[in-house]
């Protein structure tokens, strides 16, 4: 993504790309949430939904695109302007470190709630997730100083 400038088109900056696990509304769910490869930029977030290629006695995931208008494209992504977000918070539930983001659309506010996916282990999530999602929401609010 390209916008333009005092001499040109600047480069859309990319801050980070996560794989996590998502979920619609305030708090992550119970159940099995859809697994997305987040990538945040200086101008957007955006979710690209990941394929899941089943087998016997697996699950596997394809990879993704390391072009992210390329990778919108996939069924079921979705990016999130920057400008649009009026929420971006790390929080937690029964000691589950989370990251909630709540935006505007033309339909109205919509929330979504995600994870981590490297931070899923037998024993819990990772202490270190928390700093993460942290990481991310001020990534979000300096953009934010930036967008306007």
């Amino acid at each position: 993504m390209l916008k333009a400038g005092h001499s040109g088109f600047v480069p859309e900056k990319r801050r980070g790309k996560a794989t996590v696990v998502l979920w619609e509304g305030e708090k992550i769910g119970w159940g099995r949430g859809s697994r997305y490869e987040l990538f945040i930029t200086d101008r957007r977030l955006a979710f690209i939904k990941l394929k899941e290629k089943k087998s016997f006695l697996r699950r596997t995931w394809e990879a993704c695109p390391d072009d992210v208008d390329e990778a919108l494209k996939n069924e079921g992504s979705f990016e999130v302007p920057i400008s649009k977000i009026t929420e971006a918070k790390a929080d937690s539930i029964m000691m589950t470190p989370y990251m909630r983001v709540r935006f505007q659309t033309d339909p109205g506010e919509k929330i979504f709630s995600f994870i981590f996916a490297a931070s899923m282990t037998q024993d819990g999530t990772s202490p270190a997730a928390m700093v993460a999602y942290k990481n991310i929401a001020e990534l979000v609010k300096e953009a934010k100083g930036h967008s306007t």
